[in-house]
């Protein structure tokens, strides 16, 4: 029999300042349920044979159209010992074992294998992201492999990008909320621009925050607008639309993602911007 295998995406110089809080957690509009009840939901709708529940579960192409599918799909799916690992704030990897049985009596059947899929927070919710099929020898049928088949077309190419752009969003504005607890803590006045990562780290414990998802490890993603470093927070006209961090460097942002970065202004709100966008953005924090 063939055996259906998925591969999916795993996929300021402190001055004698002293933090008040323990540093930043986990993003604040992460999802309320639990990663793993996003794949949970999903083999109940596979069971169900409700095509349109188990899309509404993947992270899909809005015209990818799978109506019907798991009528025809003769097997049941049973998973256990969930387990949800975070690798970015916004994705993580949910492990299981996996059994199948045939509701024909005919392979593929297998019990307690041990399977994996990825999903990412999208719009409050958790969606899994579609991963690519290899065929092999053997008769198991993996979660990973519906995924793929429920978010067929350019699922997974854009599910890639989509949780890169994400991560990169979640890490500017992690690092902006740092400097502003720092400033909050030194008088109003953000940190200064010798060794200005070192002076907000005891707010965010996390140096990887610093590297955008695709560069590589070690490296230093963003940078902080010299013009407001040193100064007053109260000083800042206009903290909503004046720029504190951006993806990229010498004020030239690196459009990563699908043609966006991710811009962090001072009053500790981030967005993506496209390279058209981007000609707007306030610099002077006298504006």
């Amino acid at each position: 029999m063939v055996r259906f295998a998925a591969f999916l995406l795993t996929v300021a110089v402190a001055v004698g300042c002293k933090p008040s809080s323990g540093g930043l957690g986990a993003a604040s509009n992460a999802p309320a349920d639990k990663p793993e009840d996003a794949v949970k939901a999903f083999v109940a709708a596979l069971n169900a044979k409700d095509d349109k529940a188990a899309q509404a579960l993947v992270f899909m192409d809005a015209t990818a159209s799978t109506s019907d599918v798991l009528k025809q799909l003769p097997l049941t799916f049973t998973a256990t010992d969930y387990k949800a690992t975070m690798t970015e704030p916004y994705l993580a990897v949910v492990s299981y074992k996996l059994s199948t049985k045939s509701e024909t009596g005919i392979p593929p059947s297998t019990n307690d294998v041990a399977d994996q899929v990825s999903v990412l927070a999208v719009g409050g919710k958790w969606k899994i992201l579609p991963g690519r099929i290899a065929f092999g020898s053997g008769s198991e049928a993996s979660l990973g492999t519906m995924v793929s088949v429920m978010g067929m077309s350019e699922g997974f190419a854009k599910a890639k990008t989509a949780a890169q752009a994400t991560s990169s969003l979640s890490n500017a504005k992690r690092i902006a909320l740092g400097v502003i607890m720092y400033a909050g803590d030194c008088d109003d006045r953000y940190p200064l621009a010798t060794n200005t990562i070192d002076g907000i780290m005891p707010y965010l414990k996390n140096r990887d925050l610093f590297t955008s998802p695709g560069d590589p490890k070690g490296s230093v993603s963003y940078s902080f607008n010299e013009k407001v470093l040193g100064t007053s927070a109260v000083a800042v006209t206009s903290p909503a639309t004046t720029v504190l961090l951006y993806e990229g460097k010498d004020h030239k942002l690196n459009f990563a993602h699908d043609g966006k970065a991710a811009v962090a202004f001072c009053d500790g709100h981030a967005k993506l911007y496209t390279e058209e966008e981007s000609k707007t953005l306030n610099w002077d924090p006298t504006k």
